[in-house]
């Protein structure tokens, strides 16, 4: 399919699944399985190419595990050659030693969240389904931090680790890697009910709130958070540039943003339940207009 047609739209971010293939199976996970693996890769040249002239400038790799397939290698090194900063999402499970690490840089991939669901390594690998999942996690970030390869933790917060994010932050900074990622879990687009939202709420605003000139900075993406974002800005107990950075991570970009899974299926956000089209039988052009006119579901 020709994605070359001019179109005055610009893209921002991309998040782009090269491949469904994991190694683990994660209780949280919003992925289908089962699915065609290879139709994106065999239009990433053509897509890239297009997001590129569209203004992409941030592309993170998700949907499955991007490192159990060298298909991701051969996405990344081509990307290299572009003024685009690319982001790994990984569970950290193949990242064994340096080898690894150097292998990454060299694709041009500039930051590497791994994903670390509780402070307990038990919990995690119960959650990740994966015996040694928690090991081979703390492994990465040891390596990574150990790397110029901007790094850090990815959570998605579910009622079984809404109550750690002090110890989580707290292993962010003892690991001395540069930020901690905390995404509200959404099942069918929606926002998951946290039983004790408080709890999380009040560790989100103690994090924020204590630890503006840390070291390891904090990304939070949660919509419901933004009134309390607020309430902390009228109490001065975050500067006015602050309460706009956590507003704007918070919030959602659907205009500026697409999201390719392996299939072909382009989605207005990671969340979304229904593509706007697939790269096989729409132009992007056409598909990014039906993203402008169409709603976003992960409110």
């Amino acid at each position: 399919m020709d994605h070359t047609e001019d179109c005055n739209i610009m893209i921002n971010t991309a998040h782009i699944g090269v491949s469904y293939k994991c190694n683990m199976n994660c209780q949280h996970c919003f992925v289908t399985r089962n699915q065609d693996d290879d139709v994106f890769y065999d239009h990433y040249a053509e897509i890239i190419d297009w997001l590129y002239q569209h203004g992409l400038s941030v592309l993170f790799y998700t949907y499955g595990e991007p490192l159990v397939t060298n298909k991701f290698y051969e996405v990344a090194q081509y990307v290299s050659g572009k003024r685009i900063c690319q982001v790994l999402m990984t569970n950290g499970y193949e990242i064994t030693d340096n080898a690894i690490i150097k292998k990454i840089k060299d694709v041009g991939i500039k930051q590497v969240y791994v994903s670390i669901d509780s402070i307990d390594a038990h919990k995690h690998d119960d959650n990740r389904r994966k015996k040694g999942a928690w090991t081979h996690a703390i492994k990465a970030l040891e390596l990574l931090a150990q790397s110029d390869i901007i790094s850090g933790i990815a959570c998605t917060i579910t009622d079984r680790n809404c109550n750690e994010m002090c110890e989580l932050y707290k292993l962010a900074q003892d690991l001395k890697i540069n930020y901690i990622s905390m995404l509200r879990c959404r099942i069918g687009g929606k926002l998951i009910k946290l039983h004790d939202y408080d709890c999380y709420s009040n560790s989100i605003k103690k994090l924020v709130s204590e630890n503006q000139n840390s070291k390891v900075g904090i990304r939070v993406h949660d919509l419901s958070l933004i009134p309390m974002f607020k309430k902390m800005l009228n109490e001065n107990q975050i500067s006015n540039n602050e309460y706009k950075k956590f507003e704007a991570m918070c919030s959602c970009h659907q205009q500026y943003n697409i999201n390719i899974a392996p299939n072909g299926d382009v989605y207005q956000c990671d969340f979304s339940l229904t593509p706007v089209g697939n790269i096989t039988l729409n132009t992007l052009n056409n598909i990014i207009d039906r993203c402008y006119i169409s709603h976003c579901s992960c409110n």
